[in-house]
């Protein structure tokens, strides 16, 4: 094997809390997740094309090959180690229990031609970024009866997730912002715990802090100020959005290209049409906004989309119309 680098799906995991107890508690969960993904990866390996692992952390990082459908990871893999730690828990006691942080990424990255561990590339960085990322550790302390909590690249998110293969729901995840400062990491993933709502989601605040531009570390907003640009009703006064834009029907779009689609928020509304996250001040977004019942709104340059709670959770940018 050549030293080119190839596509691969990043699987990180780490146990919640694993190293408190002493070391024949520690050692009992390695064990049980071990177990857990000796018989998860054989449901789901061939012959030939192994997945192969190795211990990483309190954990282990599985390297999926590429060849192997995304959605299949996201949904079904994801699904059987749920079932997998639910079966393990079930007779522990809290101190007992397996409860994981999972990460997932895709991406071209080198790998041992021996071994077939990743060696590196920007995959392997960012899945290590998000399984130690803050939204996440917070999410499985405050959902306690959650065997997991799963997070995604946005990237991930927009390639996979927002296609429903598999019965991916993109409307289950909730966008958090990582952080890691002293390593100048700073992006936009998909936060998702199995069995919790997206209200419940966003009403623990799991996100990590205003949202702040990779290389400005200004916050999202006009260009020059830094602040969040309002948006305004129809009749040009300023609106604060309340509810969720839903996902059914929606195509999420990344950081790429203008945008004329339109959007819907509140309570029961539905996003039609294309919906843009995250930072592309030279991108426009012309799109109505229907707010609730017949109020709508328009976007100025670099417009914070808001909850009824007040937290910025998207950010689309462009000019208005």
């Amino acid at each position: 094997m050549d030293d080119l680098s190839r596509p691969r799906t990043l699987i990180a995991m780490d146990i919640r809390k694993s190293s408190a107890g002493g070391h024949a508690r520690h050692g009992r969960l390695i064990r049980g997740l071990q177990r857990a993904n000796d018989r998860v990866c054989a449901r789901f390996q061939t012959p030939g094309n192994p997945w192969p692992r190795r211990p990483s952390g309190d954990g282990e990082l599985i390297t999926v090959p590429g060849d192997v459908p995304k959605a299949r990871i996201l949904a079904d893999a994801v699904r059987e180690w749920c079932i997998e730690l639910r079966a393990f828990n079930e007779d522990k006691s809290e101190d007992g229990e397996i409860r994981l942080r999972v990460a997932v990424e895709h991406g071209d990255i080198t790998v041992d031609p021996d071994s077939g561990f990743p060696l590196g590339g920007d995959a392997l960085v960012t899945v290590n970024r998000l399984c130690e990322s803050a939204p996440l550790r917070a999410a499985l302390d405050r959902f306690p009866a959650a065997p997991l909590a799963l997070v995604v690249s946005d990237r991930l998110f927009h390639d996979v997730v927002v296609y429903r293969e598999r019965g991916l729901d993109p409307g289950a995840f909730e966008p958090v912002r990582v952080r890691h400062d002293h390593k100048g990491f700073n992006e936009i993933a998909w936060l998702h715990v199995p069995g919790v709502s997206v209200a419940e989601l966003a009403a623990a605040g799991l996100d990590t802090g205003p949202a702040t531009g990779p290389d400005t570390g200004e916050e999202i907003g006009d260009p020059g100020t830094g602040q969040p640009a309002a948006a305004t009703d129809a009749s040009g006064g300023a609106r604060q959005r309340s509810g969720r834009a839903s996902a059914g029907g929606a195509r999420y779009q990344r950081n790429e290209g203008p945008n004329h689609g339109q959007a819907t928020y509140g309570d029961h509304s539905i996003a039609a049409g294309t919906v843009y996250f995250g930072q592309a001040p030279s991108s426009h977004y012309h799109a109505p906004i229907h707010v609730g019942g017949n109020a709508s709104a328009t976007f100025g340059p670099a417009s914070t989309v808001r909850r009824g709670d007040g937290r910025d959770h998207r950010h689309e940018t462009g000019s208005g119309d």
